[in-house]
């Protein structure tokens, strides 16, 4: 990703500055001190560690971890935002795993989203809350 866009999208999304010292951009967010690189216009080596945490070359200890594109490095930092959010209708997909499961074709609403886009699901009819369902299994209605 060009370095540009990569500025953009982070003063977009977390409504910051990044801060561009000699090929090398960084800002704080929320505790984390983040940065990448820049090279001939192109962003790459997305870094976020903590702000009290710090290498130690002598112990071979790297601070932080390395993310491989700018959507991860930002998704890293805020979650987005779920794509159906509690009190959405949604239906089970009519795929083979919903199937397995029995909600191929029910439709419930959205009580809670959980992490890594799963979602908590009260169906018609039965009364009970489902366990976590992926987003990949339900459509909106």
């Amino acid at each position: 990703m060009k370095t540009k866009n990569a500025l953009i999208r982070i003063e977009q999304y977390l409504g910051i500055a990044v801060s561009v010292i000699n090929g090398v951009c960084e800002f704080t967010y929320d505790g984390k001190v983040c940065r990448f690189r820049d090279s001939d216009g192109d962003a790459y080596n997305f870094h976020i560690r903590n702000m009290t945490d710090h290498s130690d070359p002598q112990s071979d200890y790297f601070a932080g971890y390395f993310l491989p594109n700018c959507t991860q490095f930002l998704h890293s930092l805020k979650r987005p935002p779920p794509k159906y959010p509690p009190g959405s209708l949604v239906r089970g997909k009519a795929n083979k795993r919903a199937k397995r499961w029995g909600f191929a074709g029910k439709v419930g609403v959205v009580v809670d989203y959980c992490k890594y886009g799963s979602y908590e699901v009260l169906w018609n009819g039965s009364g009970e809350i489902s366990g976590a369902l992926h987003g990949r299994d339900l459509e909106g209605v």
